[in-house]
């Protein structure tokens, strides 16, 4: 039997109330609120991992099952960081091919956005990526570029993977995500890799040690964007059950350090 996550009702009522206020909250305070309710408790391999600063960037897998809310895994580890971090979420919902989809778009990206302008997160649009979508994403990447050069030790998560794979394995990130993670790279960031997971009735957390990325200097853009997100996401394979690696169970012929 899963966990159980009982619905944050105090958090969603603050929530709702700064909204409609314009006021500010922590996500990490609320995070840590909330994973209190989770039962049995959640659980953290890898603790000597966990940051106290930055920069580092935290990548997680997207785990996915029917019934499972994707939100519990920024707040599962925003939770057990020691210091506040700033996490890229989905700035809506899409329903492709279902009655009224559209509408349902547009309310959760207008929730979406206001939720996200409250935690201090930046609102990333959907993936996959959408030709319409490519003005907002740049302008979400400098957003985030924009916050970790005013604070350089700054601690930024997100889920390269960006959406649910149907069989619950992972998959490869979309295109462009490499680059966004190459230019943190750059900025002095290097990357801690997270898994998570549900086994044997808990709900897992597997922080990775932190590496710093290396990529290959004769790789075009395009190769290197698939470089990067290819390596990234056999970091966090090694950190979830092997039932759940997907195409990234081999290993991948690169090198971090």
């Amino acid at each position: 039997m899963p966990p159980a996550y009982p619905t944050p009702w105090p958090m969603i009522f603050r929530i709702t109330r700064s909204v409609l206020f314009q006021q500010r909250l922590s996500f990490s305070k609320e995070a840590r609120e909330a994973i209190e309710r989770i039962h049995p408790p959640l659980q953290i391999i890898g603790k000597e991992n966990i940051p106290a600063k930055g920069p580092c960037l935290l990548t997680v897998n997207h785990y996915f099952r029917p019934g499972f809310g994707a939100w519990w895994i920024a707040m599962g580890i925003a939770g057990s960081l020691p210091v506040d971090s700033h996490w890229m979420m989905a700035s809506a919902w899409t329903y492709p091919n279902q009655p009224l989809g559209k509408v349902k778009e547009a309310l959760t990206h207008w929730a979406f956005v206001r939720v996200a302008r409250v935690l201090n997160l930046t609102a990333m649009p959907p993936m996959p990526p959408r030709p319409q979508d490519t003005v907002s994403r740049a302008n979400a990447v400098r957003q985030v570029i924009t916050l970790v050069r005013q604070h350089p030790h700054a601690i930024v998560g997100m889920a390269p993977e960006g959406s649910d794979s149907q069989d619950g394995k992972l998959m490869l990130p979309a295109s462009g995500v490499g680059r966004f993670i190459f230019q943190l790279a750059r900025l002095g960031f290097e990357i801690i890799p997270v898994g998570v997971y549900e086994a044997e009735g808990f709900f897992w957390l597997n922080f990775g040690c932190q590496y710093r990325l290396q990529v290959p200097g004769d790789l075009i853009v395009e190769e290197r964007d698939g470089f990067v997100r290819r390596f990234v996401m056999i970091e966090i394979a090694k950190l979830v059950p092997e039932h759940l690696r997907g195409n990234f169970g081999d290993g991948f012929s690169g090198s971090s350090a």
